[in-house]
């Protein structure tokens, strides 16, 4: 699983945007005159960072942002006059755009903006970390409801554990830590069975739902994802306690089977949940981020890819070798796999095998990181720079980026 935490990791380095005040400066672009354009779509959110179609939304030391596709600007979600959009202002007041420093989830849908906190979370920054709240509001931060309460979950979505698709919404959580003896359940690495589960929140009529929840050693849930009705995810856990203290452990001198990855489903319409393959960990050894409605299963020899449940394609690593060196970055868009490494970008079309290079996947002499979104005929990625080990995030069209010009993307930078 040493992939899946360097994945993990680098996918962490999201988003920093370009500048459009809100009530002070540019007054063109105001939170509270929102247009038609503005139907916005989740597809990633990652911790309190989204991607639609129209942009992206970020929260900047509790203050949510979003990033504009069609102007390359930024504007802070707050109608207020002359505000400094910071916690606390000369008036005593907020801005309307500070959402708390405890908020785990932040996206979009239609004309109002949604985001999963620690509940007693407000502009305090302080709540509880056993307990979680839903709060909707308008795009300019203003009529919030809690429109849910989640009792005792922790570590809500994570990387990618979170999707959007209309007015269905699904995010996973864990739970690793005891109301009774917190300091007892996380020593060194070492985990007692602890539950991992995900929820479906239909956002038109505000109701949830608990679609499955398990009680293992190690329990997690990876990679949230709907697609044609379906929720998809995968459980891990394992089935034998592991002692992270030992030697044996700490070098991986053990039975990996022990090591499960349930790939599953559940039907939104007929509630029916469906396990469609599970592995162990002798079976594969990385799997990748769903994109395009595809998943990814990897282990040493094959690469195994499936679409809305189904397995569509499968290809020995040997094909992939030349084109796969450690710790490739993957991502798929219109039936073809992008991949990118530390000096170049190529892609795959799944269902035929051709490779093609696309070019240099170098900007300013720093690397491409990971490809974070493909959406509206944009590509959002992240460059990497060996010097400093910092991630910046740029956007560029989708012909430039598959011609290889490179050099044409835009870094996506909020400023207020």
């Amino acid at each position: 699983m040493k992939n899946i935490k360097r994945k993990i990791i680098t996918i962490i380095f999201v988003l920093t945007l370009a500048m459009c005040g809100c009530g002070t400066g540019n007054t063109d672009k105001s939170a509270d005159d929102p247009t038609e354009d503005n139907v916005y779509r989740v597809v990633f959110p990652s911790n309190a960072v989204s991607f639609c179609n129209k942009g992206v939304c970020k929260l900047e030391s509790g203050i949510a942002n979003f990033w504009d596709a069609e102007t390359k600007q930024s504007v802070v979600l707050c109608s207020k006059p002359n505000c400094s959009h910071t916690k606390r202002q000369a008036s005593g007041e907020s801005c309307d755009a500070f959402l708390g420093n405890r908020v785990d989830l932040l996206f979009m849908n239609g004309q109002n903006i949604y985001y999963i906190c620690e509940m007693g979370s407000g502009n305090d920054g302080l709540g509880s970390i056993f307990d979680r709240k839903m709060v909707k509001a308008d795009l300019n931060g203003k009529n919030r409801k809690t429109i849910f309460e989640f009792e005792n979950i922790q570590e809500v979505g994570g990387i990618n554990n979170a999707y959007c698709s209309e007015d269905c919404f699904a995010f996973a959580y864990c739970v690793s830590e005891s109301r009774e003896k917190p300091e007892d359940d996380i020593v060194l690495g070492k985990l007692e069975k602890r539950k991992a589960g995900v929820y479906l929140v239909n956002l038109e009529t505000e109701e949830k739902k608990l679609i499955n929840e398990i009680e293992e050693y190690g329990a997690y849930v990876y990679f949230v994802y709907i697609d044609d009705g379906k929720v998809y995810y995968v459980l891990s856990y394992r089935t034998e306690y592991l002692d992270y203290s030992d030697t044996n452990v700490k070098e991986g001198n053990y039975d990996k089977s022990i090591h499960r990855y349930d790939f599953c489903s559940y039907d939104i319409e007929t509630g029916e949940n469906k396990t469609i393959r599970s592995f162990n960990g002798s079976e594969i050894t990385f799997f990748s981020q769903p994109s395009g409605g595809y998943y990814i299963f990897e282990n040493e020899t094959e690469c195994i890819f499936y679409k809305n449940g189904k397995k569509v394609a499968e290809y020995t690593i040997d094909k992939l070798a030349e084109h796969d060196p450690p710790y490739i970055n993957k991502y798929v868009y219109n039936n073809t796999l992008y991949m990118t490494d530390t000096e170049k970008v190529w892609c795959m079309d799944i269902v035929t095998g051709k490779i093609q290079y696309l070019g240099n996947g170098k900007l300013d002499n720093k690397y491409i990181g990971t490809i974070d979104a493909m959406i509206n005929g944009l590509v959002y990625y992240n460059i990497w720079d060996p010097e400093t080990w910092k991630n910046t995030s740029y956007v560029i069209e989708y012909k430039d980026f598959i011609d290889g010009n490179i050099e044409n993307s835009t870094e996506v930078s909020f400023k207020r």
